[in-house]
């Protein structure tokens, strides 16, 4: 089925989401939640896909000045537009590096296992 700009499926995953992320111009995530962690964020930097948020939740960690930018409402949107221009092209290798999961996983699993099983496996955790 070939979409028109723009359209979206409801839900979309595997290759038709990385697709999708990395034919888009940018990523908008216009949350009003205090979300941890949007996964949706990492994978458009991924997909080398700029992307703009809001201020809430975990947005301001992940997104910089170098993969997108945080908004906070339409005049800031505008205004950010005039200034910067568009956000189209791929972004730098940096994004990839720092959220690939092999890396992801790599640093955070083992901090996890020392750190939560310390006291539970002393002998193997050293």
């Amino acid at each position: 089925m070939r979409r028109r700009r723009g359209d979206i499926p409801r839900r979309c995953s595997g290759d038709e989401k990385a697709e999708l992320l990395a034919g888009a111009r940018a990523l908008l995530l216009p949350t009003k939640l205090n979300d941890a962690c949007p996964l949706v964020i990492m994978e458009a930097l991924v997909s080398g896909t700029p992307v703009i948020a809001s201020g809430n939740g975990a947005c301001p960690e992940l997104v910089s000045g170098e993969v997108g930018f945080l908004c906070r409402g339409e005049a800031n949107l505008r205004r950010h537009r005039a200034e910067r221009g568009d956000l189209a092209g791929s972004l730098p290798g940096e994004a990839l590096r720092d959220y690939h999961y092999l890396r992801m996983a790599r640093d955070y699993v083992p901090n996890t296992v020392r750190n939560v099983h310390k006291d539970a496996f002393p002998s193997v955790i050293q």
